[in-house]
């Protein structure tokens, strides 16, 4: 029986099918029942992917789409000291939403969706689409009526619909939340809100657990827009360490633009919850999420590490954009919030340069060539 959903913010004890997203009776996000325990032993070592860690995650299908294989662990010199690299821009949509929606098109394709709405002007709507071809499962992508074309060209190679929508980003994510019909098997599976989501974009964390020898790093620096990098890596690392695989938790820092940085701004205010966000147009779009919504997980995860939140200003992600390419990582804006927040604590003495250090490289340069030329030129 495919795993249900539940509510763990209101009291209610109903169970929901996986084509749910949000809870019907207080609107907020759901989530899954996760496994108590998982060990090295537990890695199925003949698979790659998400698929190898398939004993920490919700019911999937067999098969990996792609043949998909693990992204490498390299090293990024940054203000004097060596940082260990995760690229997960090297998937095959070139992003690391492509763990997410390996594991939520899986398990939707395993109970015959037959069709998939999702709501992005990035990179998801690239790998829902890709994803979604590949299981040969329709795809509508909605999308605000300003985004730049680049990433919805892909979206649209790969065969989804793309529907642009005038007004603002919730507007938008109005119009994809009513496509939704279970009745004619049509399901909004959004990155946001969908906890396998969460769950499949996990296995960064738990690939790089095994790629440094089954050890955690001290400090983990990621890029946050709504929150499922930071939320998969106190998943999986909280995961192994009740399982006594790791000794300690990393702290997770989350890395934000400055023109949009709800979670920094919680977190400076010590706030309980995050506060929309005015947000202001930044180089790092992917970022640019205003209010998440699991705006309350992410500050709970990011608390529970003993970190925080970085902000970068514009300046700061272009030159962390340059400098990355000239080591040989092009990397979009998004994905150079990491650098950029690793070089503030650095320099602030937050982080120790003896410390081991790990940085997720989300998305490819190729994706936001028009952008980073014009800084280029500029």
């Amino acid at each position: 029986m495919p795993d249900q959903l539940f509510c763990s913010n209101c009291s209610s004890s109903q169970r929901y099918p996986i084509t749910h997203w949000q809870c019907p009776l207080c609107r907020g996000p759901l989530d899954w029942q996760t496994p108590r325990t998982f060990s090295r032993t537990d890695i199925l070592t003949g698979r790659h992917f998400a698929w190898r860690y398939a004993a920490a995650l919700p019911a999937i299908g067999s098969a990996s789409p792609f043949g998909e294989m693990e992204t490498p662990l390299t090293t990024i010199e940054i203000d004097g000291a060596t940082v260990l690299a995760k690229l997960d821009f090297l998937t095959p949509t070139g992003s690391f939403k492509d763990r997410g929606f390996a594991v939520l098109l899986g398990a939707l394709a395993e109970i015959g969706v037959r069709h998939v709405v999702e709501d992005s002007s990035g990179n998801a709507a690239a790998s829902i689409a890709a994803y979604a071809a590949r299981a040969s499962i329709p795809c509508t992508v909605f999308a605000p009526a300003a985004a730049s074309p680049g990433k919805l060209i892909q979206a649209t190679a790969y065969g989804a619909r793309v529907v642009r929508v005038s007004g603002s980003r919730s507007e938008v994510a109005k119009a994809a939340e009513d496509q939704h019909d279970d009745q004619r098997g049509v399901v909004y599976a959004s990155h946001n809100w969908h906890p396998f989501f969460i769950a499949g974009v996990a296995t960064w964390a738990f690939e790089t657990w095994e790629q440094l020898g089954y050890q955690a790093p001290g400090n983990v620096i990621v890029p946050v827009g709504s929150g499922s990098l930071a939320l998969g890596a106190h998943y999986a690392f909280a995961l192994l360490k009740t399982s006594g695989e790791i000794q300690q938790l990393p702290r997770i820092f989350a890395a934000q633009p400055e023109s949009c940085a709800p979670i920094a701004a919680a977190i400076d205010q010590h706030a309980p919850a995050i506060k929309e966000f005015d947000r202001q147009p930044s180089i790092a779009e992917g970022a640019s999420i205003a209010a998440p919504v699991r705006g309350r997980e992410v500050l709970a995860a990011l608390r529970k590490s003993g970190a925080g939140a970085v902000r970068a200003t514009e300046l700061e992600i272009i030159e962390a954009t340059l400098e990355s390419a000239r080591q040989g990582l092009y990397i979009e804006p998004t994905s150079a919030l990491a650098v950029a927040a690793a070089r503030k604590l650095l320099r602030s003495g937050t982080i120790r340069r003896s410390e081991s250090t790990v940085l997720v490289l989300t998305g490819s340069g190729l994706k936001a060539t028009e952008s980073i030329g014009d800084r280029l030129t500029s």
